[in-house]
């Protein structure tokens, strides 16, 4: 009987190759003769398996990173401090949190403010976590008072019941740790069933921390990976019938096949196999290591003993995103010598569709293209009841970004991320001014020296809880040093100008366009005239704000003005740049020709608007000089959310 074709298919990546195998399946109606070997996951196939209408295999890994895995182990981090702000949100976020959601969204909100434990937003979150309770408007909750003391009693475990890692928690500690837990989430489980793994890891836990004494962060990461090990297999099978034969692996074949095919013939021999050291293997009487792989070889002979006609093999060169290397099976000289087949050549000029034996015309359908236009109905947009100058500043600079975030709030989950570096940074040292000025109109630099510091170490754990994380440690001392200097350089300025600080975040108002304008500046100030000065203050050591107040287009400054002295705009306004330690200030600045054109540049916006035309911004300063606007302004393109969404539209 002559040797089976053997057919060596080659792809970039899995998803195109699992095409080509559901085309082969679907080319013919009797699938009895086929046999796959499937001996890795089979998501991908799966889903094109389903798109044609075939029986899925359901062959998937287990995983420590499934949801309900993450459970316990990001709860006994809130044991550790300092506290650990990012991985307290994934906490709050997981599906299946035991923090419940009228906590975790008011916490998530409290962080987005403030990354850390123990401030002013951390406290508000929890007392509107509780007037919520007590309110009960729908009726959710059977026993208030009962529900007030189980959040009093979490409120407790995060803010009170935090130990050293590196000192260690007492097996008590812990075990009582782990049945809080454990309550949380027992009565769920009818409901979820995945929790019941988790359940078992607990009281896994509790019997393994039974007499340990004191138990440090890493013994507990040991623990938790000895409990938790590779995870678990999916909450569900997913195999269902198939009209072919499957195998999970070639050894297993047990008869003839018109024809075999080997889904994802790679080598995964560092996925499962293991290698005998000589030492292991002399302890084993009788081990035989060529006779060990002698028999795993007659294993992948198999599948070409058993192809009566042919065997396909689909090699993928990348999986999951990372390269791959053939079966070692395909190393065979009569296998090394047949030449590879591509998946792009599959498909002949005339739309004829060919793999092995099977073939089939492929039809094709008319291409979907999306109706992408810039174009929105006449008048339809009407200016929004609340401005400020962020959104008065991107509808000026990109219209598509104003529409897009504040007029149609399209905006970012607020629990993708929480605020760090400059963003994080900034809210922090606009604090420390604001302490130290606190029921002071004027104090010494060398006194803003001596307290920024020791207000800094205060601030640290509530606003910018991860420099106190390990391996943060020379980020946070440089951090500390450079706000000391800067805010002491800033007092300096303040007073070598004889200012007053009358009020820090000082809410200001006014109308624009008859649309209730509101506006915050850092630092109000007065000189001995009470004539106003105000200060806007950033975490930046861009070079921008400098740029722009010389090329009269620091609108943030011009708004403040405005909205001080709507009439003469003569307030007098600079930038504070703190790592710079950069006091930017131009006494002859003209905020009423800036405003102006502002104005003006408002009304151009709206009338594109109001004509059915939603424009892009200029992303490049240098294409600026080509634009008619009254106030061309660059488009905020590096932070800005919707990049897909923007290459959609048409130039």
């Amino acid at each position: 009987m002559p040797p089976p074709q053997i057919i060596k298919l080659v792809g970039n990546n899995e998803f195109s190759l699992a095409t080509a195998l559901g085309r082969f399946l679907s080319a013919d109606e009797d699938n009895k003769s086929v046999a796959l070997i499937c001996n890795s996951k089979s998501a991908v196939l799966d889903g094109v398996l389903h798109r044609f209408g075939k029986g899925m295999i359901g062959k998937d890994d287990s995983s420590c990173w499934r949801e309900s895995l993450q459970i316990l182990p990001l709860w006994l981090e809130t044991m550790w401090k300092p506290f650990n702000p990012q991985r307290f949100l994934e906490l709050l976020t997981l599906p299946c949190s035991p923090i419940s959601k009228v906590v975790a969204r008011n916490l998530i909100d409290a962080l987005q403010k403030a990354p850390g434990i123990g401030g002013g937003e951390w406290y508000n979150a929890w007392q509107k976590t509780f007037d919520t309770i007590r309110e009960n408007k729908y009726g959710y909750y059977k026993d208030v008072d009962a529900e007030c003391k189980k959040i009093s009693e979490l409120q407790e475990f995060l803010e009170n019941e935090c130990f050293n890692s590196d000192t260690g928690v007492l097996e008590t500690t812990l075990i009582k740790r782990c049945e809080y837990l454990e309550k949380r989430l027992a009565p769920q489980i009818e409901k979820n069933p995945s929790l019941t793994i988790v359940v078992s890891h607990i009281k896994t836990l509790k019997k393994i921390a039974v007499g340990k004494g004191l138990i440090n962060k890493v013994t507990l990461a040991r623990m938790l990976d000895s409990i938790v090990s590779t995870g678990t297999a999916p909450e569900f099978d997913r195999s269902q019938v198939t009209d072919f034969s499957v195998f999970s692996h070639p050894g297993m074949i047990d008869r003839k096949f018109d024809t075999v095919l080997w889904w994802n013939c790679v080598d995964q021999s560092s996925f499962g196999s293991i290698n005998w050291t000589p030492d292991e293997a002399a302890v084993l009487p009788g081990f035989n290591r060529a006779k060990q792989r002698k028999l795993e070889n007659n294993a992948w002979q198999r599948a070409k003993r058993f192809a009566a006609k042919e065997l396909i093999v689909f090699i993928p060169q990348a999986l999951d995103g990372e390269a791959v290397y053939p079966h070692s099976i395909l190393d065979e000289p009569e296998i090394v010598k047949i030449k590879s087949v591509d998946i792009n050549d599959l498909v002949n000029s005339d739309g004829k569709w060919s793999l092995g034996s099977r073939n089939k015309y492929l039809t094709p359908t008319e291409k979907f293209t999306p109706v992408i236009t810039n174009c929105i109905a006449p008048n339809s947009i009407t200016p929004t009841r609340r401005l400020s100058y962020s959104q008065l500043n991107t509808l000026l600079g990109c219209p598509l970004q104003w529409f897009l975030q504040d007029y149609l709030a399209l905006q970012m989950p607020p629990a993708m991320n929480l605020p760090s570096g400059a963003q994080m940074l900034g809210t922090l040292s606009h604090k420390v001014v604001e302490m130290l000025y606190c029921g002071k109109e004027k104090i010494s630099a060398e006194e803003a020296r001596q307290n920024a510091g020791e207000i800094f170490d205060k601030l640290l754990p509530a606003m910018a809880a991860e420099l106190l994380l390990n391996g943060h440690n020379v980020e946070r001392m440089r951090f500390r040093k450079t706000l000391i200097e800067a805010v002491s350089s800033l007092v300096q300025e303040i007073n070598s100008r004889n200012l007053l600080v009358k009020e820090c975040e000082k809410q200001l108002g006014g109308s624009f366009e008859g649309i209730d304008f509101i506006g915050y500046c850092d630092l109000y100030l007065e000189d001995s005239a009470g004539i106003p000065f105000v200060i806007d203050m950033k975490w930046s050591t861009s070079s921008y704000y400098e740029k722009n107040l010389k090329e009269n287009k620091a609108l943030q400054l011009a708004t403040y003005s405005w909205l001080l002295s709507p009439g003469e705009m003569d307030i007098q306004c600079a930038y504070y740049l703190f790592p710079k330690q950069q006091f930017i200030h131009n006494a002859a600045a003209d905020w009423k020709n800036l405003w102006s054109n502002a104005r003006q540049c408002w009304h151009e916006r709206m009338e594109m608007l109001h004509s059915g035309k939603l424009e892009k911004g200029i992303a490049d300063e240098k294409d600026l000089k080509d634009s008619s606007l009254a106030l061309p302004l660059t488009a905020g393109c590096k932070f800005c959310n919707y990049s897909a969404l923007c290459a959609m539209m048409e130039d």
